[in-house]
C-alpha cells in the first residue's frame, strides 16, 4: 500500500501548509508541494487513471513529465497531468477517459471486445454495412478523445514575450548547471531552465550523495548577474535559427539563442511483460522521485527488475527509505555489476540473475505477486510493487527536431547524440555519461565549445569517455500467449499489435507507428519508440542501430491552446455613432475588429429584433454603416485599376451610378464584394466588405504599383461614417432635408449623388440590400451624430427605428443577398454563386481571370435558398448545419432565420450542384441529430419582381 514518509531533508513538500482536495467524490489531505500524483498515493490510492482503448487502471509509471497515465479534470480545465501538476488547495479533480469512475468505470468491459479490436481494427472494420457505419461514427466519436469540453471553461490566455540570450541552457542537472555557470562566469548572458520545480535533475532524487553539490550550484547561480534561471519552464520545440519555444507558469516565451545546450538527460524505458501496466508496476527512477521529493512510498513490499548498475543503486535507496525489497530480478548476471550483488546481498536482498518470462499478477485492479523464470524453473513472491530499471533512452527530441542525429553506442545499448546543428551541443546524460564527475566534465566541455565557437575557432566538442558499461537492455520485452504486454501505455498498443502491423507489411518505422498509432499518444513515444525499434529491428533480424526511429516533432510536451494563442489582441475599431447607440439602449456584438449594435432593445428583448424589422418593411429605418471599407481611387488609370482588381467592367458604369463589383483572387476564389460608384470620368468612390477593408485596399495598392498606373488610392475608411436609411417613407423623410432631386427620374436605383443634406454636404447611393428604398450616405466622420439624431427627430411622426446587425442580415436574407465570408468560404467561386453574371470575360485582363475561365466548367456546387415550417426555439436549424443525402454529406446551411413576414424559416445553402434543383427536398441535420425537411426555392424570397426598391 502507498502511504506517506517521515520527513525526508531532500522533500519537496512544506508540512506546515497543509491542503484538502477532492478527488472522484472522496476528500483528501496534502500538502502544499504536492503533485496530484503524490498526494493520492500518499492517501493510499494508486488507481488513479484508466487506460485510452480498453480502460484498462493505470497508476504512477515515471513520477515525471513522460507518460499520461494519470490525466485529471477540474471545474476549470482538462488534461491535468497529475504527476507534475501541484495539487490545489480545495480543487475538485476526476479522472478522464472513465465511464463512471475510475474505481467501476464500465468502460473496462471494452477489454473482452479485444480480439475483435486488433491492430489496425479501425482501417478494416465498420464499412460493411453500409449502412450501419453512421451509427459507429457515432459511437467511435463518442467513446474516442480524452475529457470533455465545457463550455463554461474560463478564458485562461497568458503572453507570449521574445527573450534573447547568448547561450540557453536547456536542464538544470549536474551537467546544465556546469555549463550555465561556467559561461555565465565570463559574463555572458546565459538562460538556464528546467521543466522541474527545483534545479539539480536526477541529481535530486538518486541518492543524497550529490546534494552538497546542487547546493554549492544553486548558490553560485544566485552569484551570478548574467545568469537568468526559470525553473517550471518546458522548451517544447526548437526552430530555424535555434529560436526555442518554452512554455512557463508565465506563458510562452520565444527564446532567440546564439547558442543552445541541450542538457535534457535520459528517460528511463519500461520493460515489456504480460501486465506491466498494472498499478503498482512503475519505474525505479520514478519510485525514487516520489520518495526523495514528496516523501512518498508509493508501496510496502516490492521486487526489482532491473537490467542496469542504477537499478542496484535504486534497490539501496528505497530499501533506506523503508520499502522492503526482498529481492532483485536481473535480467543479465548479476556476476557483471562489480560487487553490487553483494552489497544487495548484505543487506538482505536477494539477487536473481537470468530471468525471462516476467509476468505480473493482480487482484482487484492492483499488483500483488509477480512471476518469472529462469533455468532452474517458475517462481513466484507475493508484493505490491514491481519497480523496472532495465533501461534508457535520450531526451534528444528537441536535438532531433532542430535537425541532430543519434546513433546506437553498442557499450552502453542504447542511442546517444551522434550529429548536432550549428550552434547546438548536448552534455551530460543524454550523451551516456552516468557518474557525477563525467557529467560535471562534460557541461564544462559544452560551456568550451560555445566559448570556442563565439571566438570563431573549432567548436569540436572534447567530451570524458563514456562508461564501457551496458546500461539499457537490448531485449526488454517478452512474449506471452495471453498478450497484455503493453509498449505503449497510451494507445494500448500491446506486443502483438507490432508483430501483427510487421507481417501485415508495415515492418517501416514510420508505417509501423501509422498502422499501429504508437508514440501517438499525449506523451509522443517517450516510452514506447525505443522498444518499438527495438521490436521492428528483431523482427528484422537486424540490429536496433540500422532501424531508423521516426521524425521528433514539435511539440515535446502537449502545450494547452490558450498558451499558444497568447494574449488576444482585441483592436476594437468604433464608428462615429457610437454614443448614439449606447444612448438608444443598444446590444452589442463583434463584428470582425468592429463594434456594432446586434438590436436595439426597445423595452422588451425578445421583441427588439422583429420591431425593427416592421419598422424597415412597413415604415422607416436607419441602420449605422460606417464600417464599410471607404476608398477614393483618382486618376486618368482610375478605370483601368478597378478593371484589373474587379470582376465586372466597371469601367462601362456611367458618371453619376453605381455598381455592384465582385474581387477574387488569383485562384477565383471570391474574397470581397462591395459598390463602385463613379463621380466623374477619373475619380471613383468604392466601398468594401467591413472584414476585408484593408485586404482590398492593399490588393487595389499592388496592382496599381505593379502595372505602374497613374492613380491614387486614398483610404478613408476612419474618415467618413456611413449611414442607411431604409424603407416605404424613406423618400419622404429626406426629401425636406435635401436639396437633392430624390425621384426615381432625378435619382434613379444604383445613382450616386452629392449634395446637402440637413446643411452637410454628403454622397448619397441609392441601394436596396435590404430591399427597400434605400439610400445610403456618406458623409465627415465629425458630422454624422448630429445627422443620426436630426434623422431620429424628423422621422419620429413617421415612427422610426433604428435597427441593427441581426435586423440587417435577416432583411438581405430575404432578398437573397450573400455575405461575403459568411455564405462564402475560402474556396467557394463565382460560378458556385448567384454571381456568376458579374464575370467579364470580355475584358482583357483581371485578376483570378484565368482560374475562373477554367473553373467555369468544373462547377461542384450551387448556392440555393430553401425554406421549411420548421421554426423550433429549443432545437433551430442553424448556420453549418450539414445536409444529407442517405450517408453522404452534400451542403452545409450558409445562412438561415425565421422571417415574420413571410411566416416560415428561409435560408441559403451551399450543396453539390446534381442536387440542385427546384422543390428538392433538402434533409438538414440539427445539433441535437435530428433531422429536417426544407424545400428548394427561388431567390429572393421576398419581393421577387424588386418593385419595391423603385415605389415612391
Amino acid at each position: 500500500m502507498a502511504r506517506r514518509l517521515a520527513p525526508r531533508p531532500s522533500e519537496w513538500i512544506a508540512r506546515d501548509k497543509p491542503v484538502s482536495f477532492t478527488f472522484e467524490g472522496a476528500t483528501y489531505r496534502a500538502y502544499q508541494g504536492d503533485t496530484v500524483s503524490s498526494a493520492l498515493l500518499a492517501n493510499g490510492r494508486r488507481v488513479l487513471g484508466r487506460s485510452f482503448k480498453y480502460h484498462r487502471p493505470r497508476g504512477v509509471l515515471s513520477a515525471a513529465n513522460h507518460d499520461a497515465n494519470v490525466l485529471l479534470q477540474t471545474a476549470q480545465a482538462l488534461n491535468i497531468r497529475g504527476d507534475v501538476t501541484p495539487v490545489v488547495d480545495g480543487e475538485n479533480y476526476t479522472a478522464v477517459n472513465t465511464w463512471g469512475g475510475v474505481q467501476r468505470d464500465y468502460g473496462q468491459y471494452l477489454e473482452w471486445l479485444a480480439p475483435l479490436l486488433p491492430v489496425g481494427f479501425y482501417y478494416k472494420a465498420f464499412y460493411q454495412p453500409r449502412w450501419a457505419f453512421p451509427w459507429w461514427e457515432r459511437l467511435i466519436r463518442q467513446i474516442s478523445g480524452l475529457g470533455w469540453v465545457a463550455p463554461n471553461f474560463p478564458t485562461q490566455r497568458t503572453p507570449v514575450q521574445r527573450v534573447y540570450c547568448d547561450c540557453l541552457v536547456i536542464g538544470a542537472g549536474a551537467a546544465g548547471l556546469s555549463a550555465a555557470i561556467a559561461l555565465a562566469a565570463d559574463n555572458r548572458a546565459v538562460l538556464l531552465i528546467d521543466e522541474n520545480a527545483e534545479t539539480g535533475g536526477r541529481l535530486t532524487y538518486a541518492g543524497d550523495s550529490a546534494a552538497d553539490f546542487v547546493q554549492r550550484s544553486r548558490a553560485h547561480c544566485a552569484r551570478l548577474a548574467t545568469l537568468t534561471l526559470w525553473t517550471s519552464a518546458v522548451a517544447v520545440g526548437v526552430y530555424a535559427e535555434r529560436e526555442v519555444a518554452v512554455v512557463t507558469a508565465q506563458g510562452l516565451r520565444i527564446v532567440s539563442a546564439r547558442n543552445v545546450i541541450v542538457a535534457t538527460g535520459l528517460i528511463e524505458q519500461p520493460a515489456v511483460f504480460r501486465n506491466n501496466d498494472l498499478p503498482g508496476v512503475m519505474l525505479a527512477s520514478g519510485a525514487q522521485r516520489l520518495v526523495q521529493r514528496y516523501a512518498v512510498a508509493p508501496c510496502e513490499r516490492a521486487a526489482m527488475l532491473v537490467a542496469n548498475p542504477e537499478g542496484y543503486d535504486a534497490a539501496l535507496d528505497l530499501k533506506s527509505a523503508g520499502i522492503d525489497i526482498p529481492l532483485i530480478l536481473d535480467l543479465d548476471d548479476p556476476a557483471t555489476r562489480d560487487d553490487r550483488a553483494a552489497a544487495l546481498q548484505a543487506h538482505g536482498i536477494r539477487v536473481i540473475g537470468q530471468v525471462r518470462d516476467i509476468e505480473a499478477e493482480a487482484r482487484n485492479s492492483e499488483l500483488t505477486a509477480v512471476k518469472w523464470s529462469t533455468a532452474q524453473g517458475d517462481q513466484r513472491i507475493e508484493c505490491d510493487g514491481l519497480l523496472m530499471s532495465v533501461g534508457w533512452a535520450p531526451a534528444a527530441q528537441l536535438l532531433l527536431q532542430a535537425g541532430g542525429r543519434c546513433s546506437v553506442d553498442s557499450a552502453l545499448n542504447q542511442p546517444v547524440p551522434s550529429a548536432w546543428p550549428e550552434g547546438m551541443f548536448t552534455a551530460g546524460s543524454v550523451n551516456g555519461h552516468f557518474t557525477l564527475a563525467a557529467r560535471v566534465a562534460d557541461g564544462e566541455a559544452a560551456a568550451e565549445a560555445v566559448r570556442a565557437r563565439s571566438a570563431g575557432a573549432q567548436t569540436l566538442k572534447s567530451t570524458p569517455v563514456r562508461d564501457p558499461t551496458p546500461h539499457s537492455h537490448p531485449h526488454p520485452w517478452f512474449a506471452h500467449r495471453k498478450a497484455k504486454n503493453f509498449v505503449d501505455f497510451d494507445e494500448d498498443i500491446q506486443l502483438n499489435d507490432l508483430t501483427v502491423a510487421c507481417r501485415e507489411g508495415f515492418d517501416n518505422a514510420e508505417l509501423l507507428k501509422r498502422y499501429t498509432t504508437h508514440g501517438m499518444g499525449p506523451s509522443q513515444g517517450k516510452h514506447s519508440n525505443l522498444n518499438a525499434a527495438r521490436i521492428l529491428a528483431d523482427y528484422h533480424g537486424q540490429a536496433t542501430e540500422v532501424i531508423t526511429q521516426t521524425t521528433s516533432r514539435p511539440f515535446y510536451h502537449p502545450v494547452p491552446m490558450g498558451v499558444l494563442a497568447g494574449r488576444r489582441l482585441r483592436p476594437v475599431a468604433t464608428s462615429a455613432l457610437d454614443g448614439c447607440h449606447t444612448e438608444l439602449d443598444a446590444e452589442w456584438m463583434e463584428a470582425g475588429s468592429w463594434h456594432r449594435p446586434r438590436y436595439y432593445r426597445n423595452g422588451v428583448a425578445a421583441l427588439s429584433r422583429e420591431i425593427e424589422y416592421r419598422a424597415v418593411r412597413e415604415r422607416v429605418g436607419l441602420i449605422d454603416v460606417s464600417t464599410l471599407g471607404k476608398f477614393e481611387v483618382i486618376g486618368p488609370d482610375a478605370a483601368q485599376l478597378l478593371n484589373l482588381c474587379y470582376t465586372s467592367a466597371v469601367d462601362k458604369t456611367p458618371v453619376g451610378m453605381t455598381r455592384y463589383v465582385v474581387m477574387c483572387d488569383h485562384r477565383g476564389i471570391i474574397v470581397d464584394d462591395g459598390v463602385a460608384a463613379r463621380l466623374s470620368e477619373t475619380w471613383f468612390y468604392v466601398t468594401a466588405g467591413s472584414g476585408h477593408a484593408l485586404a482590398s485596399y492593399r490588393q487595389l495598392t499592388q496592382v496599381a504599383a505593379l502595372f505602374k498606373l497613374n492613380v491614387e488610392i486614398i483610404d478613408i475608411t476612419r474618415h467618413y461614417a456611413a449611414v442607411n436609411i431604409a424603407g416605404p417613407r424613406a423618400r419622404a423623410l429626406l426629401a425636406p432635408m435635401t436639396d437633392l432631386d430624390l425621384g426615381d427620374a432625378g435619382f434613379p436605383f444604383l445613382g450616386v449623388r452629392t449634395g446637402m443634406l440637413c446643411g452637410v454636404e454628403v454622397r448619397m447611393m441609392r441601394v436596396g440590400f435590404v430591399g427597400e428604398v434605400g439610400f445610403e450616405i456618406h458623409l465627415p466622420y465629425c458630422a454624422a451624430p448630429a445627422l443620426w439624431k436630426a434623422l431620429l427627430a424628423l422621422g419620429r411622426s413617421a415612427d422610426i427605428r433604428p435597427f441593427g446587425v441581426e435586423t440587417q442580415r435577416l432583411l438581405r436574407l430575404e432578398k437573397g443577398h450573400l455575405i461575403v465570408g459568411q455564405d462564402t468560404d475560402g474556396v467557394t467561386h463565382p460560378f458556385e454563386t448567384p454571381l456568376s453574371g458579374l464575370v467579364n470575360f470580355k475584358k482583357p485582363n483581371f485578376i483570378g481571370k484565368a482560374a475562373l475561365e477554367i473553373l467555369r466548367d468544373t462547377v461542384g456546387r450551387s448556392m440555393v435558398g430553401f425554406e421549411t415550417q420548421h421554426a423550433s426555439l429549443e432545437s433551430p436549424i442553424e448556420d453549418c448545419h450539414l445536409i444529407i443525402e442517405g450517408p453522404d454529406v452534400i451542403g452545409r446551411v450558409t445562412s438561415v432565420d425565421v422571417s415574420p413576414g413571410l411566416g416560415k424559416t428561409i435560408g441559403l445553402a451551399s450543396i453539390e450542384r446534381r442536387a440542385a434543383t427546384a422543390n428538392t427536398v433538402l434533409k438538414i441535420r440539427l445539433t441535437n441529430g435530428d433531422f429536417v425537411a426544407a424545400r428548394i426555392t427561388p431567390t429572393p424570397f421576398y419581393d421577387p419582381t424588386n418593385s419595391r426598391q423603385r415605389e415612391a
